[in-house]
Formats: C-alpha cells, structure tokens, sequence
C-alpha cells in the first residue's frame, strides 16, 4: 500500500513538471506577466505655463520655477521654461493675426498649446505681493474638458525669496479640495480694495481695458480664477506687441540719430533707449566724434579768424587761460578780485554784432502794431543818453531828455532838436497809414544811429532779440553760438593784459566814449564803424565803449561766489548784465572791469557780440 502511494505522487510530480515545461505554457505565463506590465498606469502629461512672479522676486524667477517642478514631477512628466513659452508665443500670435478668428479666446490657444506636447492638463503658478508676505498659487486644469484637477494657495509671511523657493517644492502636495475653493478664497491674504468684483465681472473689466495691467490685476485678484490661464496669454501676446512696437520705435530713433549724425543726436538715442538696440554703434560713433572733436580743436589755433557763413560775425578764437576778474578801483559790484580759469579754447566776435550782419540774417523789414505809442517808442528810443544802466529809463525822463515837454515836437517849429525833429516825422507817418491799417511795415533794423551804416555796430537790442538772433544764427549754420559769459567777456577783453581799458591805459586809443562827459570824448554823440580804432591784445575790436554788449549772466551785487571756471552766473532773471560801456560814457564807465545791469527787454545803446563754442 504504501508502495502505491509512493509511486502515484512520484506520477503526480512529474505530470506538474511536464505541464510548467510545456512550450504553450510557458508562453501563456510570459503573456500574462507582460501584460501585467503593460497595464501598469503611466504619468500624465503637464504643461507648465510661465510663472508669474512678483517684480522684486524676477531674479528668482528661475530658481522658483525649478523647485515647483521638482514637486511636479513626482507626479507629472513636466513641459515648461523656454520651450513652453516660445511656444505659447507663437501659437498665440498666430491665432491672433488669424483673419478667421476674433482672438485667440477662451481656451482654444491653450488646448493648441497643450496638444503641442500631447498633454491634457495645463499648469499656472503665481507668486503674487500681498501686505506682509507673498501668496503662492498653484491651478492645474484639464484643458480639454475645462475641469480643475487640483488648486492651492499658500500664504507666505515675511518671506524672502529663499523661503518662498522651499513652499514651492511641497506647494503641489498641500492642496485643499478644488471643490472647496472659490475664486474668492485667496482675497482673504489680499489687500482691501472694496467691494471685491466675481470671477466673472473681473474678467469683463480686465477685458475692456485690453492692457497688460488690466490682466496682471485680474490675475492679482484671481490667480487660479476661471480665466487666469487666458490671462496669461493674453499678457504674452501683449507683451509681444509691446516689444515689437518698441523695437519700431527705437529703429526709427536710431534713423533719427544717424540722420542728424551728431554727438546730440546719438547721446540723446543713448537717453531715450539705454537699452536700445543699437547702443554699441551709437557709444563707438559717440567715441568716434569726440576723438575728431578733440583732434579738430587740438589743431585750431589761438588767434585764427574765422566766420560760418558770409553774413556771420568774424570770430576769433581766443586760447585758453586764466586772470583776475574785477578791480579795486571801481564800484563795489567789481569786488572782490578773484581768480578765474578758462580751461577751453573758444571764438568769440571780432567785432560787435554790425547792423548790416543783424539785416541780413534778421530780414530788413518787420510789422509793428498800430497800438505802440510815440511816446513809449521815442522813450526806448532815447534810453542811450543815459551814462550807464545802472537803472531803469522811464517817461518821466523824457522831459530831462527832450530839454522840453513830452509833446513839444509837435509845434516846435524850426527849432526842434534832431530828437525832436525825428519823433515828428515817425508820429506823422504812423498818422498817415492810420486809416487803412492796424500794422506798419518798419525797417526791420532796430538801431537808433541807423544812417551810421551797415559797418556800425547794431543797437536798441534787447538781450531777448539777442537771443533771437543767436538762434537764427545757429539754425543758419548748425553751430554752437551764444552769448560770452561775463567772465569770457572780461577775459576777451583784458587779451592777456591788466590796462585800464579793453586793450590800453589810453581810452581814446581803444573806445569811443564820452559824448556827456566833461571834458568830452571823442565819440561826437554817435556811434561808429567797427574797428576803426587799435584792437587789443587778442585781436578785437570796441570792446571798451561804442555800444554796450550784453552777456548771459544775471545781475548779481559783487562777486563773492562768483563761478571760477568762466561759466556763466545765473540767478534774478530779471536783471542781465551789460559790459563795455557806450559812446555817451565817462572814461571810467568804459573800463575792463565796469559792470551795468538792465532788464531782458530793455533797449538802450546796447548791442553785443556772439561766442562759439569749439569742437
């Protein structure tokens, strides 16, 4: 019996043995484990969009999106960084500029930017400020049924850039139900702003202004709300845009730049655009004209005459250098003595302004309004007789003046002074066009001594139309003209000397000056020719007397603080200075270092003489 036992389960072992070795069965089971395996589940796909970050965190922005997709990961096979964003870029573009469509709107640009990767889910995070802190959001949707797969939101207090990287890295593993969360719940962490707007509505005002911060306002207020995804290409197309509209506008600023071709025009480029396109040629072409620039003025020399344009003033150029300004032995306004440093060459007129230079650039013919009284006029007129301008002319003057009533050149007969006698005929012209206009056409050359002739120089100018005249002279020519400072203009006129006078001891060698001294001048009550007396040492004429000369700086009492460097001196604009002196001054009111002072509209025997600044 126990022989048969034996010997039926040896039967028994070795049917089983036969069965496992079978070909067919050993092929079934490797079925049934590689099926297993097939069916094993797979990670899903997930398109990260680019995250939105707060501006103070942008430096992080790389550091944040790689701590987020180390969580992700765990879960997702991950799409994001560049090649998600040039992506995004270019399907929403295209369906942007797509006749056939409205704009890339709702979620289709997002499915077509999922489908790109063969993803289903789509991924948005933002790091929002909020006062105290951050708040850290968190939205994957399954972009092709529009359902949330999971949101979170996590608030960050008192976080710094570190320590907001770190709640990335578990921000995808502490998420509450999506069904829990509303689009409201992350306003609990925001600001109060009012009445908070629905999902809905925010969206709706976010689209009405169409702007990039409308939507980072809406994404602000809902950022995992029902349209932040849209939001975000919307802001990516608009951002496009944007780049492209200032990529036009810097080329054509660059084309402005090389159009004019100047030092000016690429610095102002640099300005406007210091992130430009074209900052490298406009900093090398900028090098390039300082060089020449350098290298021109290296090369000119002092005492070089030179002029712009046949009816420019002659300039001279003068060197560089320094010298005492001011004097001991005149008003107290010429104190204290101090030393100034002319460190750059510049040129400056030859000679005073002429009348024959002021029509031709000027035109010789102006209108003037009916409305200018003879009196007013015939007092601006007059305002030369005065010694120097140490104050304002005013009508009450014009009795002083005239040696009789105001009105007294209507009736004085064969009698009348020059004065007189001229004030009559101009009253009797204005009459005479009277009833046919309200405008008279006038010699467009303001000077009072205009029979002296176009050599003589310019005068009744007031230190506004001297400007009006620079820059007429300067659109001419396209060259750097001013008024001398007053410094410059002491420095023109010592020309390297201490005299007494703008190039001598000897007044009447130099100026014409003294009409109402006592003894006279040699000035005969009139101006004359340009340089027809001895120049000084830099060559130029009139600087003491003729016509007085403004400069840029304004009136100040002395010189204590006074620049050092020749730069102009500004301050009570409604004083400027005048240097010189005139044909009606005593000697000592024609000396190197005599000040006068005037308002910017006065007119008087006053004149002037233009700077160049060099290259």
């Amino acid at each position: 019996m126990r022989k048969n036992l034996l010997q039926n389960l040896i039967a028994i072992l070795i049917a089983c043995i036969c069965y496992a070795v079978h070909p067919d069965n050993v092929a079934a089971q490797e079925s049934k484990g590689k099926t297993a395996e097939v069916t094993k589940p797979e990670k899903e796909r997930l398109v990260l969009m680019p995250m939105r970050v707060a501006e103070d965190n942008r430096n992080m922005l790389s550091a944040m999106e790689t701590a987020l997709v180390q969580g992700l990961q765990q879960k997702y096979v991950v799409f994001q960084g560049e090649q998600v964003a040039n992506k995004a870029r270019e399907i929403f573009l295209k369906e942007s500029r797509n006749k056939a469509s409205n704009e890339c709107n709702e979620i289709r640009c997002l499915q077509n930017i999922a489908g790109a990767f063969q993803a289903e889910l789509i991924a948005t995070a933002n790091v929002t400020k909020i006062d105290g802190g951050y708040l850290l959001s968190l939205n994957i949707q399954n972009i092709f049924d529009n359902k949330a797969v999971y949101t979170n939101t996590l608030p960050c207090r008192n976080c710094d850039g570190f320590q907001i990287v770190e709640k990335l890295k578990v921000l995808d593993n502490e998420a509450l139900p999506a069904s829990a969360q509303t689009g409201n719940a992350a306003l609990t962490s925001l600001p109060n702003t009012g009445a908070i707007l629905s999902d809905n509505a925010a969206w709706d005002e976010a689209q009405k202004g169409n702007k990039i911060g409308d939507y980072r306002a809406y994404l602000g207020q809902f950022p995992r709300g029902k349209y932040a995804m849209i939001a975000e290409g919307r802001i990516n197309l608009l951002e496009e845009q944007a780049s492209t509209e200032r990529s036009q506008q810097d080329q054509n600023a660059w084309s402005n730049a090389t159009t004019t071709a100047t030092e000016a025009g690429y610095q102002e480029y640099l300005n406007r655009y210091p992130q430009g396109l074209y900052i490298v040629q406009a900093k090398a072409r900028i090098k390039k004209l300082q060089e020449t620039h350098q290298k021109t003025s290296t090369e000119a020399k002092a005492g070089e005459i030179f002029r712009d344009c046949p009816e420019c003033p002659e300039m001279v150029i003068l060197p560089a250098g320094d010298f005492n300004m001011g004097s001991t032995n005149g008003d107290k306004d010429e104190q204290p003595v101090h030393r100034v440093t002319i460190a750059k060459m510049f040129a400056i007129g030859k000679t005073e302004v002429t009348q024959g230079q002021w029509r031709a650039l000027m035109g010789t013919t102006k209108q003037r309004g009916e409305s200018e009284s003879s009196l007013g006029e015939l007092v601006g007129k007059l305002k030369h007789i005065l010694p120097q301008h140490k104050k304002d002319v005013t009508e009450d003057h014009f009795s002083a003046i005239m040696e009789t009533s105001p009105e007294s050149y209507k009736n004085c007969g064969d009698d009348c002074t020059a004065e007189q006698r001229r004030a009559r005929r101009e009253a009797t012209e204005r009459g005479s066009t009277e009833s046919t206009s309200n405008l008279i056409i006038v010699d467009n050359n303001p000077s009072y001594f205009k029979n002296c002739g176009d050599e003589c120089p310019v005068e009744q100018v007031s230190w506004t139309e001297a400007q009006n005249y620079i820059q007429k002279l300067i659109t001419k020519t396209g060259k750097q003209y001013r008024l001398p400072s007053e410094a410059e203009w002491e420095y023109a006129c010592r020309g390297g000397t201490k005299t007494e006078y703008c190039g001598s001891d000897n007044a009447d060698s130099v100026a014409w000056y003294g009409a109402y001294a006592n003894p006279s001048g040699n000035s005969g009550k009139n101006t004359h020719a340009v340089a027809t007396l001895s120049s000084n040492g830099f060559g130029l004429f009139d600087m003491s007397g003729n016509v007085w000369e403004w400069v840029e700086d304004n009136y100040h009492a002395n010189y204590f603080g006074a620049p050092s460097d020749g730069n102009s001196w500004l301050g009570d604009a409604s004083k400027h200075i005048l240097r010189g002196g005139s044909w009606s001054n005593k000697p000592q009111e024609v000396r190197a270092a005599q000040r006068g002072k005037s308002d910017p509209s006065s007119r008087g025997s006053v004149g002037f003489r233009v700077v160049r600044v060099l290259p």
